[in-house]
């Protein structure tokens, strides 16, 4: 079998000229990169997990009434990443959702998840599908007549589980959520967090490899909000589940998301990776997110969703030592620790007004933003800022003096 390069041993066969791997769990097929499955559905050559191509969604379409909820959306979310969708009510987000799971059906253009076209589906395939697919909804939608447990038992009862090995499944994933000690509670009787980590349980219970999530913390408060995103993380971390988002408060993006995509009335405005967004948001829309999520009107300096903004004032000053130039700091990752602003005035004859600061972490990035009056010779000032801008951190206004 030398000519054919094939190795057998006791945990399976490779053939290396079709880097071909089969073991008892399936086939992958590595040169073409196209996982196929017996659920129904058809495969397509992609590396995303999540794709959708050119998807429109209209409402009443042909009449007086016609809405276009979604305007040919362009999207790709990775395998095990955990994805935001952020954009005000009407923007299109749970319209964009319900597509993901097939609920509704784009007017025009595919979605795709885990290499199947979803429009393809129907019967017990979609079911089975679906069945992969959890939701975590805004509102819990727990069934009030049934313990958390009996909760968590529901999906599994539908899906055909044995009774006790269902009931095993379930104690495991409260668990999980760290609610083994309220199993027999109602929901009458749990805070708002504790429905939604009995929701979160219920999601993870078919063992999906995608989960949904529609606005789940808006209805808690912000420690709440806080405890359930880093479950939601930690989830993610130790499942390698998939996670996608849709919120309207860029702090939760801001918390546990990869990357982010902005949604405005049906159209995407943006996509990248979220430090990239708050570092330098390109559509006016970004820009008042990130905005409201530091908490700075500097943010707007220049241009808002509202329309441009004149700068301030004090941008361009003469005083007595020199000039002065109001500038707007932005650090991303390991320079947001470091003492920028102490070397800068040991190495430069230059002085620092700090107007304003503050310093966050975006998921696992240091990211920090400082407002500064910077004052001396134009010539100090134009050095200050090229040392500024070598050492890694973005300047607003950007450009030369």
């Amino acid at each position: 079998m030398n000519d054919k390069r094939m190795v057998m041993n006791d945990k399976g066969m490779t053939m290396k000229s079709k880097e071909m791997a089969v073991n008892d769990k399936g086939m992958a097929v590595k040169n073409k990169e196209m996982a196929i499955n017996s659920k129904g559905g058809h495969a397509e050559e992609s590396e995303s997990f999540i794709r959708l191509k050119h998807v429109k969604k209209l409402y009443y379409p042909g009449t007086k009434r016609e809405i276009a909820a979604l305007k040919g959306i362009d999207l790709d979310i990775e395998k095990g990443e955990i994805f935001g969708v952020i954009g005000y009510s009407g923007a299109g987000k749970s319209t964009l959702i319900r597509l993901i799971n097939a609920l509704e059906k784009p007017t025009d253009g595919e979605v795709w998840v885990g290499g199947v076209n979803m429009a393809t589906l129907t019967g017990d395939a979609l079911r089975r599908k679906r069945m992969k697919i959890g939701m975590i909804f805004q509102h819990f939608n727990l069934l009030w007549s049934r313990t958390a447990l009996e909760n968590v038992l529901f999906p599994l009862e539908l899906a055909g589980w044995p009774r006790a090995r269902a009931t095993q499944r379930a104690r495991e994933l409260l668990d999980i959520v760290s609610l083994s000690h309220r199993k027999d509670a109602y929901p009458a009787r749990l805070s708002g967090g504790e429905k939604q980590r009995v929701g979160i349980a219920r999601a993870l219970a078919n063992e999906p490899d995608l989960l949904l999530s529609d606005e789940a913390t808006s209805a808690l408060d912000p420690k709440t909000t806080d405890d359930i995103l880093e479950l939601l993380l930690s989830i993610n971390r130790t499942l390698g589940i998939t996670i996608v988002l849709i919120t309207h408060e860029m702090r939760v993006i801001e918390k546990i998301c990869d990357r982010v995509a902005v949604l405005d009335e049906g159209v995407i405005k943006e996509v990248g990776r979220v430090r990239d967004v708050f570092a330098k948001p390109q559509s006016a829309i970004a820009k008042r997110f990130v905005a409201e999520a530091l908490d700075a009107e500097d943010v707007l300096m220049r241009e808002t969703a509202r329309g441009p903004v004149s700068e301030p004032a004090t941008d361009r000053l003469l005083t007595s030592s020199g000039e002065t130039r109001r500038w707007r700091l932005i650090f991303v990752g390991e320079v947001a620790e470091r003492p920028v602003i102490t070397e800068l005035i040991r190495q430069h004859a230059v002085e620092i007004n700090i107007l304003r600061g503050e310093i966050k972490r975006l998921k696992d990035t240091p990211f920090g933003t400082l407002t500064v009056e910077v004052s001396g010779r134009l010539e100090d000032i134009q050095k200050a800022r090229r040392y500024l801008e070598q050492t890694g951190v973005i300047i607003e206004p950007p450009g030369e003096e």
